[in-house]
C-alpha cells in the first residue's frame, strides 16, 4: 500500500490511499527504454534501460523485414520494411500502427529500404525524411531518396555506383545547410573496403569521404560529443573514429573508438547515443546491445544479450513517461509511472 503522510496537530498521520498516490511536485520522467528491430523477424521489441529486462513486443511479426528505426518529429516511430519496400509510422508511445509513409514505387526506384534518418531541426531541409535503398534495376545505381513528413517524394540524394548499397545514415547542422552522412557497402567487390560520405543537406553535393582502415561493410553511424564522426565496421567487429573538420577529400581517422571484438559484439550495425549520453551498439552477429562510455569508448555493460534478439538491426529509445515520487507507509518512495503506483497497491 502507497499512502502520503501528513502533518495535522503536531504529529504524523499516514492517510492510506486507495489509489495510488504521488506526492505534491513537479513530475520527472523515467529512463527511455530501448526498441530494438529484429531483421530475422519481422518484430520491434522493447528492454528496460536500466536492466536489460523484456518489456513487450512493442511492433509484433509482421513487420517483414524491419531494419532501420527512427522516432520522427511528430514523436511516432518510422520502420523501414525492407521485404514490404516500405516505410511505415508507428504510434510512439503503444507501438500501434498509423501508417504507410512511402511505398514500392515511390519513386520507380525505390525498392528494399534499409535505413533512414531526419533533417536536423535548424537547416535547410528540417523535417525531411531520408531513406537509403538497397536494390536498384541491374546496372542503376541505389540511392537515398528525400521525402516530406507525407512520405511525398522530393528528391534523389546521394548515388555512388551500381555496386554501392547505402545503408545508414545521419544528419547534422553545418550552417543553414545541413550535411548528411551514408555508409556504404560495397556488394560487388568484397575486398574493397567500404565507406561514408558526407553530403550537403541541401542538394546532395558531395564533400568528403571517410575510409581509412575500414573494411567492407560499414553500417552505423554517431556523432561524438567534440564533433568527431564514429562509424561502426561490420566485418571488422569496431567502431572507427574520424575527425570531421579537416578540409581534405579524405577525413583523417583517428584510430578506433572501442577496438576489436570489444567485449563481445561481433558484426555491429546501429550506433546511437542514449539519453544519459553513452553510446549503445547493436551486435547484429552477437545478438546483443552493449553501453560505452560515449566520450571515451569504455565498456559499461552489456544491456541485452539474446533475449529474443533476432539479426538485431536498428535500435531507438522510447520517449520516457512521466512520473512522480510514490511513497509507501514506511516513508520509502521510488519514481513510478501513475499506472506502476496502482499496480503496486
Amino acid at each position: 500500500m502507497f499512502a502520503v503522510r501528513y502533518f495535522p496537530r503536531g504529529r504524523w498521520t499516514t492517510l492510506a490511499l486507495i489509489a495510488a498516490v504521488f506526492l505534491a511536485g513537479a513530475g520527472r520522467t523515467r529512463a527511455q527504454n530501448l526498441l530494438v528491430s529484429n531483421a530475422n523477424d519481422g518484430r520491434v521489441l522493447e528492454y528496460d534501460f536500466n536492466t536489460g529486462a523484456f518489456v513487450r513486443e512493442f511492433i509484433p511479426a509482421g513487420v517483414a523485414g524491419a531494419k532501420g528505426i527512427r522516432y520522427g518529429p511528430n514523436g511516432n516511430l518510422f520502420v523501414c520494411t525492407s521485404d514490404q519496400d516500405s516505410v511505415m509510422e508507428f504510434d510512439g508511445t503503444t507501438g500501434a500502427f498509423v501508417r504507410t509513409v512511402v511505398s514500392a514505387g515511390n519513386p520507380g526506384n525505390f525498392d528494399q529500404p534499409w535505413g533512414l534518418t531526419w533533417a536536423v531541426p535548424g537547416t535547410l531541409r528540417a523535417g525531411s525524411l531520408f531513406v537509403s535503398c538497397a536494390m536498384a534495376p541491374p546496372g542503376e545505381n541505389r540511392c537515398v531518396y528525400s521525402y516530406n513528413a507525407d512520405g511525398v517524394y522530393s528528391a534523389t540524394y546521394p548515388c555512388l555506383s551500381p555496386q554501392q548499397t547505402p545503408l545508414f545514415m545521419a544528419t547534422r547542422p553545418y550552417g543553414a545547410v545541413g550535411r548528411i552522412f551514408v555508409s556504404w557497402n560495397n556488394h560487388v567487390f568484397p575486398d574493397s573496403p567500404g565507406r561514408v560520405t558526407e553530403h550537403t543537406l541541401a542538394d546532395g553535393t558531395p564533400i568528403r569521404h571517410y575510409q581509412g582502415q575500414v573494411s567492407r561493410q560499414v553500417t552505423g553511424l554517431a556523432f561524438h560529443p567534440n564533433g568527431d564522426l564514429l562509424l561502426a565496421d561490420f566485418n571488422g567487429n569496431r567502431v572507427w573514429r574520424f575527425e570531421t573538420t579537416g578540409t581534405s577529400l579524405f577525413a583523417t581517422s583517428l584510430g578506433s573508438f572501442l577496438g576489436g571484438g570489444s567485449y563481445g559484439v561481433r558484426g555491429p550495425r546501429d550506433l546511437v547515443y542514449g539519453p544519459n549520453g553513452n553510446l549503445f551498439v547493436v551486435g547484429g552477429l552477437s545478438n546483443n546491445i552493449l553501453e560505452y562510455d560515449g566520450t571515451t569508448g569504455a565498456f559499461i555493460r552489456q544491456v541485452v544479450a539474446g533475449n529474443g534478439l533476432d539479426g538485431p538491426w536498428g535500435l531507438a529509445f522510447r520517449p520516457g513517461e512521466p512520473t512522480q515520487a510514490c511513497c509507501r507507509p514506511d516513508g520509502t518512495c521510488e519514481d513510478l509511472t501513475p499506472a506502476q503506483c496502482l499496480a503496486n497497491g
